[in-house]
């Protein structure tokens, strides 16, 4: 009887552990971080229009940001603007800009190398008095061929041929957005946006 009973105790014990291995060799495959719902994931998908920033976090240090998976774009159109394909004439251009008093705030020309070596000039000008600048056009031997309007607004090269936009969405929350622009045939076609958020301590 007695042997019965340490026989019995000696599988259960067994069955246990078997039981407990089997469940921590299982539980990696059942963890899959890219189908959670938490914000301060960097795993996910967010769109403009979602509520996500700022991203709460513990690091205790300034300036930090993180930055979501691309969204895509499905989007045949091209970049539109009524200066588009016209004469760049930059004392117009500088006209429009926001005056403080009598003075004109001057951008320095920016360029971008994009299609192989392709050179690219970019002029920035304000349209109001913070988050400077609001307006970036892109000109190619003298033609507007890109326009884009945003606060804190900036041009930059994109791998392999193209432009990228960098705008603030909401300066208090922290939010910002990168637009990628594909450049085919003389056109900028945006492919995707992806959205960044300051970190905020806990």
């Amino acid at each position: 009887m007695k042997y019965c009973n340490i026989q019995s105790v000696t599988f259960v014990f067994i069955g246990l552990l078997l039981g407990m291995l089997l469940s921590v060799l299982i539980s990696p495959f059942n963890n899959d971080s890219s189908k959670t719902t938490d914000a301060n994931s960097l795993a996910i998908q967010v769109r403009e229009d979602e509520d996500v920033c700022p991203v709460k976090g513990s690091i205790g240090e300034g300036n930090a940001r993180v930055t979501f998976l691309p969204v895509p774009i499905h989007s045949t159109g091209t970049n539109q603007h009524p200066d588009l394909n016209t004469s760049f004439n930059l004392t117009e251009f500088r006209s429009k800009l926001y005056r403080e008093g009598n003075l004109e705030h001057h951008y320095p020309v920016e360029e971008v190398l994009i299609d192989g070596g392709k050179e690219l000039q970019v002029y920035y000008g304000d349209l109001a008095v913070n988050h400077l600048p609001h307006i970036a056009y892109v000109v190619e031997d003298g033609t507007t061929i890109f326009v884009t309007e945003g606060a804190n607004v900036r041009i930059e090269g994109a791998f392999l041929n193209g432009i990228q936009v960098v705008e603030t969405l909401d300066w208090n929350k922290g939010k910002y957005k990168r637009t990628m622009f594909e450049y085919i045939d003389g056109n900028f076609f945006p492919r995707w946006y992806q959205i960044s958020c300051d970190v905020n301590n806990d």
